[in-house]
C-alpha cells in the first residue's frame, strides 16, 4: 500500500440562499385557554358546565356578561380562578380585555373590555363590553380559545400645579 496523498484545497463558499417567506401574524397576546362555546343564553344564577363559556345575549356584539367555568376545556382542565382574580384586582376602570376566537380560525373573533369579574361556586361572571370583531355568534359546542390580557393598575395622582397669577379687573 502506498502513502496517503496530501489534502486538496478547500472549495469556495456557495452563494447565500433566497430569503424565506414572512411568517403569519401572531394572535392576540395574553393568557389563552381552550373552551367550548354554549349558545344557551346564560343568566347570573346559571352554573356553566366544566370546560364551557357563554354570554348573556345570543348576539355576541350585544353581550354585557361572560359566564365562564373555573376549569377550561383543555387536556389538563386548567383552573383559571387565580388568573381571573388578578384581572379583577386591577385598579383601572378597564381591568383588561379578552378575545374569543374559533380555535382553528383566528379571523373569526370578538374582542371585549373587562370592567369587573366575580367568582361564584364553580364559574365566573365577567362584566364586559364588545369592542370589535368579525363574529356575531359562535356555534353550540364550537371549539374556541379565549385570551385574557390584564390592564395595569391606575397610576398615582400627580402633584398639584402652582397657583396661577391674579387676573386683571
Amino acid at each position: 500500500q502506498g502513502i496517503q496523498g496530501i489534502q486538496g484545497i478547500t472549495g469556495n463558499a456557495g452563494n447565500a440562499g433566497a430569503q424565506g417567506k414572512q411568517g403569519a401574524d401572531g394572535n392576540f397576546g395574553g393568557a389563552t385557554f381552550e373552551y367550548k362555546f354554549t349558545t344557551a343564553t346564560v343568566g347570573n344564577n346559571t352554573n356553566i358546565t366544566s370546560g364551557k363559556l357563554g354570554f348573556n345575549n345570543s348576539n355576541v356584539t350585544s353581550a354585557t356578561q361572560l359566564f365562564i367555568d373555573d376549569l377550561d376545556g383543555g387536556d389538563t382542565a386548567t383552573d383559571i380562578q387565580n388568573f381571573l382574580t388578578t384581572i379583577d384586582a386591577s385598579t383601572s376602570t378597564i381591568k383588561g380585555h379578552f378575545r374569543i376566537s374559533n380555535k382553528l380560525d383566528a379571523d373569526d373573533f370578538a374582542l371585549f373590555t373587562i370592567s369587573a369579574a366575580s367568582g361564584q361556586d364553580t364559574f365566573w361572571t365577567v362584566t364586559c363590553a364588545h369592542v370589535t370583531g368579525s363574529a356575531t355568534s359562535f356555534s353550540n359546542n364550537e371549539d374556541i380559545i379565549i385570551t385574557f390580557a390584564r390592564t395595569g393598575d391606575k397610576g398615582d395622582i400627580g402633584v398639584q400645579g402652582h397657583q396661577g397669577f391674579q387676573g386683571h379687573q
